[in-house]
């Protein structure tokens, strides 16, 4: 079982779930549990398009940190498809052309002002 990915999804859960009332770790570890699934079943689709578990991993960072929101609650078809959607361009199986290609280059400005 990865350990990068399962600390990863703990990050998403706890901030999707810190209004949990009384506090009680059982649905956040469940919920915590069932995305790592979720990761490792990215790790397997991307892997052959070079993806490691670290990517992965780094990946659900960056869920937690750009995406993940208390309202959120445990929905795990959002987690599934913000990280495959931010997956996708990291990792990509086809090229664009036109009207995505242009898009394409704002996500890269966006991303390089993130980083800044």
């Amino acid at each position: 079982m990865s350990t990068l990915i399962k600390n990863a999804c703990i990050e998403v859960a706890r901030i999707n779930m810190w209004d949990n009332k009384p506090v009680d770790a059982t649905p956040m570890i469940e919920y915590q549990e069932k995305m790592l699934g979720v990761g490792i079943e990215a790790l397997e689709h991307f892997r052959e398009l070079g993806a490691t578990e670290q990517d992965i991993a780094d990946a659900i960072h960056y869920v937690a940190q750009v995406y993940a929101l208390p309202p959120i609650r445990d929905d795990l078809m959002w987690f599934k498809d913000t990280l495959f959607t931010i997956l996708e361009p990291a990792f990509p199986n086809s090229g664009v052309s036109d009207k995505a290609a242009r898009f394409a280059l704002k996500l890269i400005a966006g991303l390089q002002e993130q980083i800044q």
